[in-house]
C-alpha cells in the first residue's frame, strides 16, 4: 500500500523515466514496476558491514516481490550507477564487498 502511495504520489511529475535509489535494508536487489504506463527501476543496497545473512537463496525465498528482477542479496553489498548520457543508457550494479558483481541490469531511456 505504501509502495503504490509513492507512485501515485510520483507519477504526478511531468517527466517521464524514474529511477529510485534506495537503502538501509541490509540486503540489495534490482527492480522494475509498470504503473500507470511507466516503467520505474529501483536500485536498493546495504550493508557494508551489518547484512542480515549470507544465504541469498534463502533470503530471497523468504522476501518474495514479484517486481524484483534479481535475487535478494543479504551479503554484504553496495550499489553503482553508470550513466551514458551519449546512448542514452543507464546502468545499476549491485556489487559486494570483494568488488565482485552481484547483479546488473541496464536499460535504455
Amino acid at each position: 500500500a505504501q509502495r503504490a502511495k509513492l507512485y501515485d504520489l510520483l507519477a504526478e511529475r511531468a517527466d517521464s523515466g524514474l529511477v529510485i535509489l534506495s537503502g538501509d535494508r541490509h540486503a540489495g536487489g534490482i527492480y522494475k514496476t509498470e504503473h500507470k504506463g511507466e516503467t520505474i527501476w529501483e536500485l536498493t543496497s546495504s550493508s557494508l558491514n551489518l547484512a542480515f545473512g549470507n544465504d541469498n537463496d534463502r533470503s530471497t525465498a523468504r522476501e518474495p516481490d514479484a517486481s524484483r528482477v534479481t535475487r535478494f542479496f543479504s551479503v554484504e553489498n553496495y550499489g553503482l550507477v553508470d550513466i551514458d548520457w551519449k546512448a542514452k543508457r543507464l546502468t545499476m550494479t549491485l556489487k559486494g564487498n570483494d568488488s565482485g558483481t552481484l547483479a546488473e541490469q541496464a536499460f535504455n531511456w
